[in-house]
């Protein structure tokens, strides 16, 4: 079970690594206006998964 938990907390941190690693890209495209619109955007996605 200890196993599992930690297998899944270890997914958890990769996939938001990798998540913020393309959201970080994709931000430094976006022009500054949009740019806190997109984050808080992001922001409630990625809060909602967890």
């Amino acid at each position: 079970m200890a196993a599992l938990t930690a297998w899944r907390s270890m997914a958890r941190t990769a996939f938001c690594w990798i998540l913020s690693c393309r959201a970080a890209r994709t931000i430094a495209r976006i022009s500054t206006e949009d740019r806190w619109r997109t984050v808080s955007a992001l922001w409630t996605r990625v809060s909602a998964l967890f």
